[in-house]
């Protein structure tokens, strides 16, 4: 990675909102979750390791982040589905389950633009914390 490229994701990082903050977790977690996959279907497991378990270290960072005060029937929810999404991934290492690590990632794709069109409301609305 160049030091401009740094640069830029790191004023990228400290000037995002909450929102796309979790948008850019969001994206993040669809890119190493197909990685995983891809390399799963080559056959490469070390490779299909490493991007997996980043993929569940995403999952866990955003399960860390619920705020389960605020509202806890969503963070309930949001987090049964995390729970399910690292057990697929998990299982789809040990069995190479494809079509699971699809559903998921599918899933994945759709709370990443529930999440973007969330961000850019508030941003919309000015910012909203």
């Amino acid at each position: 990675m160049t030091p401009g490229l740094r640069a830029y994701q790191r004023v990228r990082l400290t000037t995002a909102t909450p929102q796309e903050l979790v948008v850019l977790l969001y994206e993040g977690l669809v890119k190493f979750t197909t990685i995983g996959r891809r390399d799963l279907e080559a056959r490469d497991f070390a490779a299909a390791g490493v991007a997996l378990t980043r993929a569940i270290d995403i999952i866990g960072h955003l399960r860390d982040c619920l705020d389960r005060e605020r509202d806890p029937a969503l963070c309930g929810n949001l987090d049964r589905m995390y729970a399910a999404w690292t057990r697929a991934i998990a299982r789809s290492q040990v069995e190479v389950d494809l079509p699971s690590l699809d559903t998921v990632i599918g899933q994945m794709d759709e709370m990443t633009a529930t999440w973007r069109a969330a961000a850019i409301e508030a941003t919309r609305r000015g910012g909203a914390k």
